[in-house]
């Protein structure tokens, strides 16, 4: 299975559960793009420029406004990036829940 085959399969419906619905799987923490780039030690600048796309989307997904729509072969760099899983990036949650 490709990865970009495994986000549309898993990870879209997780996405529009935790984070349209707004719910978290009991016993989990929300996460956040922001703490999930924080926990992987990049600056929003360093992330920007790993993943080719501008800090602005960056800040974006940080604040919640949106979440990264990037090609499959970006989502598996973003994914590299910050040192997660396809599950965990779908279980993101926008910081506006809080």
């Amino acid at each position: 299975m490709e990865v970009g085959d495994r986000y549309q399969v898993l990870c879209y419906p997780v996405f529009v559960r935790s984070v349209i619905i707004g719910m978290t799987p009991p016993g989990e923490e929300k996460k956040t793009m922001k703490a999930l780039r924080i926990a992987a030690g990049l600056t929003q600048q360093e992330l920007a420029m790993r993943l080719g796309v501008s800090i602005g989307a960056v800040r974006s997904w940080d604040s919640g406004r949106s979440f990264p729509h990037l090609s499959p072969a970006s989502m598996a760099k973003l994914v590299a990036e910050l040192g997660i899983d396809l599950d965990t990036l779908a279980a993101v949650e926008s910081a506006s829940d809080d």
